[in-house]
């Protein structure tokens, strides 16, 4: 009975973090539309957004990486019940088979003195320690916003030069609430506490969506980079609520020499080069964009934000799940089984990727248009982003390749080759910009992204194959053709179906209810496809749609 009663109490936590993580994505959604429409595309937006980049750009790479490092610290060796769970549902649908002996997934990572002895005192001691480091940083903001604005947009001239400025100055005091936010969601995930870092975007794009509606006209675009600074301070507040509710209690110490806070940062080492690494490839579309037609930084801004989602909803969802399982199995050295798992990973995400892929080329227009095109983001700017997208897509796959790949290598504590794979993928995409960005402007740069993404993901791919032996290429020469046929139908019959119902009628509910309707007719297209293709996921999920069926008519 309390077996029973554990797994419903997980369950629920489980549904309200979903719940909690598509609600911000829809407010997010609501808030970008909302900046479209009242902002538009052009010259005060792409100052906006590359003022927002250069205030937060170092202290979210810091963040990052302690949020994600804080996790084991904290939790030492105890098992996640929530991971757990997401872990055994994945199993139980068919989709993976796991050899070995024991059920326990365990975080190996432990701070150099073994478990900590005390919590409070580590945390308030990494607190402190942040909060200087967050001062000595927005001080090199502050003073050095000319410099940093030159780095991340060097062709911005005259007004919005000194604009682009002005807005990272007031964007400042993000700074130090990122700071202390990503102490706070380590300390909240190690203790598994998720609801609220899962629900922090929504009071997050609250404070947006408030101002933009009521405020937006009256404050301009500075207002903008101030309701920017409650948004984030908003996470922190909701964050520093349930830190309260933990009894946790600050304690005002500051030791660098701290065993633990030393270990803490040779952790942390991998993890921030490697977020660095990645947001590179973003600063050099966005310098090289700054010289171009005024909006071709909004316009990969919005178009990279779609391409974000998808990965955030689909890819990044799957690889959390196998991740740990990869671990346990690299860790009892059962490589059959990692290779198992890594493979139906794989297909599951090619599986989704590769329509997705399609369907965003074909629909990117009446996408962009549907979301955007409003108030001051007019026609013009709707080609621009959805071009963007379109060649942002292309990289899809190998954007969600690299991740699993990624994980992967984490997974049997290989860290330096994703880090080199990371640099050559920059310097591949650097490469690429320079040359597209003279022929093709600011869709250049969303291919050259592209490209180069899939390049690292076959390097990758190329490493992995010596470390782990073969995935079987002959498997996925047959397996990726069996897609490519249904993806191929599927975007025939959709671009068809769409240039018919866009003859129909173009008015906002029309179209959103084509839209809708395109896109559901394509996905179940696609799967009866691969069905009788007979691709072993889409009947395994046939299979499990039918017993439930089954299940809920005995009942």
């Amino acid at each position: 009975m309390k077996a029973i009663n554990e797994t419903r109490k997980v369950a629920k936590s489980a549904i309200l973090i979903m719940m909690f993580l598509l609600i911000s994505k829809f407010l997010g959604f609501f808030r970008d539309i909302l900046i479209a429409s009242k902002f538009g595309s052009g010259m005060e937006t792409d100052a906006y957004f590359v003022a927002s980049t250069a205030c937060v750009f170092f202290i979210g790479i810091i963040g990052n990486g302690l949020s994600v490092t804080l996790v084991p610290i904290i939790s030492g060796t105890e098992e996640s019940s929530i991971t757990k769970n997401f872990i055994y549902r994945f199993k139980s649908l068919g989709f993976i088979t796991i050899s070995g002996k024991g059920n326990k997934i365990r975080y190996n990572c432990k701070t150099e003195s073994g478990s900590l002895k005390n919590t409070d005192n580590y945390i308030s001691n990494l607190l402190n320690i942040i909060i200087l480091f967050a001062l000595v940083v927005s001080l090199m903001t502050w003073f050095g916003a000319p410099l940093l604005v030159k780095v991340f947009a060097k062709g911005f001239k005259g007004n919005q030069f000194i604009l682009a400025v002005e807005l990272t100055k007031i964007g400042v005091p993000m700074v130090f609430f990122i700071a202390c936010s990503s102490i706070f969601s380590g300390l909240l995930q190690g203790k598994e506490k998720f609801n609220t870092t899962a629900a922090i975007g929504i009071p997050y794009n609250i404070v947006f969506i408030i101002f933009l509606l009521f405020y937006s006209e009256r404050f301009g675009i500075r207002g903008l980079m101030i309701a920017s600074v409650f948004a984030v301070s908003s996470q922190f507040l909701l964050q520093a609520y349930s830190v309260h509710k933990l009894n946790y209690s600050y304690k005002p110490k500051l030791n660098f020499k701290d065993k633990d806070i030393i270990n803490t940062l040779y952790i942390i080492a991998p993890v921030v080069i490697g977020t660095m690494v990645d947001k590179i490839n973003s600063i050099v579309d966005k310098t090289l964009a700054s010289e171009l037609t005024k909006g071709s930084i909004s316009a990969l801004n919005y178009s990279n934000r779609l391409n974000s989602l998808i990965l955030n909803v689909f890819v990044i969802g799957i690889t959390t799940v196998i991740y740990p399982m990869l671990s346990k199995e690299f860790s009892n050295r059962n490589i059959d089984s990692a290779q198992s798992i890594l493979k139906k990973g794989m297909n599951i995400i090619l599986l989704i990727i590769i329509p997705t892929t399609v369907g965003i080329m074909i629909l990117s227009t009446p996408i962009i248009k549907l979301l955007l095109e409003r108030g001051a983001f007019d026609s013009n700017a709707t080609r621009m982003t959805s071009l963007a997208l379109v060649f942002y897509s292309i990289g899809l796959i190998g954007m969600s390749l690299r991740n699993i790949f990624n994980k992967t290598f984490y997974s049997f504590k290989d860290t330096k080759t994703p880090m080199k794979n990371g640099v050559l993928t920059v310097i591949i995409n650097i490469i690429l910009n320079l040359i597209l960005v003279k022929t093709m402007a600011h869709v250049g740069l969303a291919l050259g992204t592209s490209i180069a993404e899939i390049s690292g993901a076959l390097l990758l791919l190329f490493n992995l194959r010596r470390k782990i032996g073969g995935i079987g290429l002959k498997y996925y020469t047959v397996y990726l053709g069996k897609l490519g046929i249904s993806a191929g139908v599927m975007g025939i019959f959709v671009y068809f179906l769409n240039t018919f119902l866009s003859n129909i009628g173009s008015s906002n509910i029309l179209s959103l209810i084509f839209l809708i309707l395109t896109i559901l007719s394509g996905g179940i297209i696609y799967l009866v496809l691969c069905y009788l293709l007979k691709i072993e996921e889409v009947k395994l999920l046939v299979k499990y749609i039918k017993e439930f069926i089954l299940r809920k008519r005995c009942l």
